[in-house]
């Protein structure tokens, strides 16, 4: 009898059988195919059928196969005793030798009775009936090292006339694997608990947007149970559906995609998708955060308006404030204007003295027009990013309204370096900057008073300093400084501080100062002292240099030989701007009514070489009237003045408008911007016309 006899008297599972067959044909101990077959061997088959010489090399082989499987393997005579038990079993026995263990049963060497009687009672079915069992799992606790879980494998041998002479059992020791099991459902259970927690919506999906898992706030937006989710294709698959979607794009680049999407429910949503490689590196799904983001939206869009509506706000309650001190002022300023004119009525005087009143009235002139453009700046009427401004003569006009509006207790002082250049901001901006800095000084003094100093200085900063304030970068800076006497804190003030509740005069504490500087990279630092009180400086970049030469005089005033039309609704600035181009030799013919220029412009177009027109006027707006007037004539360059000039400044150019020109102007002022608007590379008229003077 070979071996080929045996293992087909083995009525286990046939997984079993084919291993053990598989190994000994590897090492030919099993007949070929077809090969005859040797019958001649003792059909009985009990417990001395191991002792046969016939079978001792095949058996020897068998042994050794046994010996180094990793399963316990076992055979049992009718009686359920011991006749064979492979190393791995030996050693399951708490170390018997093979004496010990030799005819020996389960209720020899089990010290649970219970389960000995169990295996006894299942091995006897299993001999009366030939039906074994396989992979049945027995949990058994054993002493110290807690329970041991195994797969048990029972099956009949049969000998040659199909008689039960014994059976062959298998025992997988699968303590670890069920462990692991019981691990691995724990931190699922975990990994299910925290995802369950985050209100983002989580969600896995394989490259073709099979959704895997998901947790509970991504299931519950689709209207469905996790296990209904589970298997799905994403809704949004389409990209007609969610175009923003970084799904593909995380697949294709294997790398986190981040961006915002706009369903077309009208949310917006802040995307990461995460992708999952195998370990070859291959893009196998991606993990997609979702995030709705749709009220922080709405709230910084609340918060824009709000601030913006803060700063309207402030300007007007700044100008409240101040009007007295601006009445004030203008009074001042008006009475010389008023007082030398009237003394030019008089002849008696000499040409000299004439000539002194009459710059005294220029002076006071212009000085009001500063006031005015001071107050335009805080009602938010004129651009305050436009041009360079000298800081010395926005802080000397402040400070004169100042005076007038803070409490007589609080002292103001100034320590300005008139030989500053100038920063690249507009007055406006210059000027709520002091004032706001001003407010916070005297509200820090509201109590106790003192003196508030002012002082404006140029100065140079290395890289540390500039990168501490957020600047451009190092380089030529002016330096606004407002120090207070109030009451004061220990050490640098952070940047956060600046924006403590400051009084009726601010519009947010510091942090307007701070946002302006920022925009035109300057920054904010200060300093307080206890009992001693606080310093504020402000740095703004240095404005690149300029030709600092004065402004041509009247009579240095460019002249010209042109026609001009000049349409204004007030006749004493059409009287004004006549007299002021008819000295500087140009032709002129004025209109106070649009529509009376309109009609005598389309009699004759080619009639004038430039237009000046007022914006705000009855009928016809200068903007009506230049697209009138271009409508007969694209080529004819136009002059728009205005005291609101800066409204046209975004959409001059595409309205056809050459230059602007801001109210009240000088004549020096006139002639430049029509002497340019006239030698642009544009084509005059010629010929004559109604009106001319």
């Amino acid at each position: 009898m070979r071996f080929d006899d045996l293992l087909d008297r083995l009525a286990g599972p046939e997984d079993v059988v084919r291993d053990l067959r598989d190994a000994l044909a590897d090492r030919g101990l099993l007949a070929e195919p077809g090969a005859p077959r040797d019958d001649s061997g003792d059909a009985s088959f009990d417990n001395q059928w191991l002792a046969d010489p016939l079978f001792a090399d095949e058996v020897s082989i068998l042994r050794t196969v046994l010996e180094h499987s990793p399963l316990e393997v076992f055979v049992k005579d009718r009686e359920s005793r011991f006749i064979y038990w492979s190393e791995l079993s030996r050693r399951g026995q708490r170390g018997m030798s093979s004496e010990e263990l030799l005819g020996k049963t389960d209720f020899d060497i089990l010290a649970d009775e219970a389960l000995a009687r169990r295996h006894y009672e299942e091995e006897q079915e299993i001999l009366a009936t030939g039906r074994g069992f396989v992979n049945r799992e027995y949990h058994v606790a054993e002493g110290t090292d807690g329970e041991v879980c195994f797969l048990s494998t029972k099956v009949p041998i049969r000998d040659g006339d199909g008689r039960i002479v014994g059976l062959l059992g298998i025992n997988n020791y699968v303590t670890e694997l069920r462990q692991k099991d019981a691990a691995l459902r724990a931190a699922e259970r975990e990994k299910a608990a925290m995802l369950d927690g985050i209100t983002d919506h989580v969600v896995y999906m394989d490259t073709q947007r099979r959704i895997i898992w998901a947790n509970r706030a991504y299931a519950t937006h689709m209207g469905a149970s996790l296990d209904e989710i589970s298997g799905r294709a994403c809704p949004h698959r389409h990209a007609d559906m969610c175009p923003e979607c970084p799904f593909d794009e995380a697949v294709a680049t294997g790398s986190l995609v981040s961006r915002e999407v706009y369903p077309a429910d009208g949310t917006v949503w802040t995307m990461n998708a995460h992708p999952v490689k195998d370990e070859d590196g291959r893009v196998v799904g991606v993990v997609e955060i979702s995030r709705d983001v749709t009220a922080h939206h709405q709230a910084l869009a609340e918060r824009e308006q709000l601030q913006a509506a803060m700063q309207r706000s402030q300007r007007m309650e700044s100008i409240g404030v101040l009007a007295g001190g601006i009445a004030h002022d203008l009074n001042d300023i008006m009475a010389p204007i008023l007082g030398y004119a009237e003394l030019m009525l008089i002849d008696e005087f000499g040409e000299r003295e004439r000539r002194r009143r009459l710059e005294e009235i220029v002076a006071s002139a212009r000085r009001a027009r500063e006031l005015i453009n001071q107050v335009l700046a805080f009602a938010g009427r004129e651009d305050g990013r436009a041009g360079h401004t000298t800081a010395q003569s926005v802080i000397r006009e402040a400070m004169r309204l100042l005076r007038t509006s803070l409490p007589s207790m609080i002292e103001i002082r100034e320590d300005v370096d008139q030989r500053c250049g100038a920063v690249e901001i507009g007055a406006a901006e210059v000027h709520q900057i002091l004032v706001g800095l001003c407010a916070k000084a005297a509200h820090a003094m509201r109590h106790g008073g003192g003196v508030l100093t002012v002082s404006l200085s140029q100065t140079t900063i290395d890289e540390t300093l500039a990168e501490q304030l957020g600047a451009r970068g190092p380089g030529q800076y002016v330096r606004l400084s407002v120090t207070d006497m109030g009451e004061g804190s220990d050490g640098p003030v952070e940047a956060a501080d600046l924006g403590e509740p400051l009084g009726s005069l601010a519009e947010d504490g510091l942090s307007t100062v701070r946002r302006i500087a920022a925009a035109h990279g300057g920054g904010v630092n200060a300093y307080s002292h206890r009992s001693e009180g606080t310093i504020v400086h402000v740095y703004l970049p240095l404005a690149p240099t300029h030709d600092s030469s004065a402004p041509p005089t009247p009579h240095e005033a460019a002249p010209g030989n042109e026609r001009i039309m000049v349409v204004d609704d007030e006749p004493a600035v059409t009287l004004m701007a006549s007299e002021m181009l008819s000295a500087l030799g140009y032709s002129v013919a004025a209109y106070n009514d649009s529509r009376e220029a309109l009609r005598v412009f389309r009699r004759d177009p080619e009639s004038i070489d430039l237009l000046v027109t007022d914006q705000a006027m009855p009928h016809l707006t200068g903007r009506e009237l230049v697209a009138s007037v271009h409508a007969l004539r694209h080529d004819l360059p136009v002059v728009v003045s205005s005291g609101f000039a800066f409204e046209l400044s975004e959409d001059a150019e595409e309205a056809g408008i050459v230059s602007l020109l801001p109210k009240p102007y000088s004549m020096a002022e006139l002639a430049r911007v029509i002497r340019a608007s006239l030698d642009g590379p544009v084509a005059h008229g010629s010929g004559g016309g109604e009106g001319w003077s």
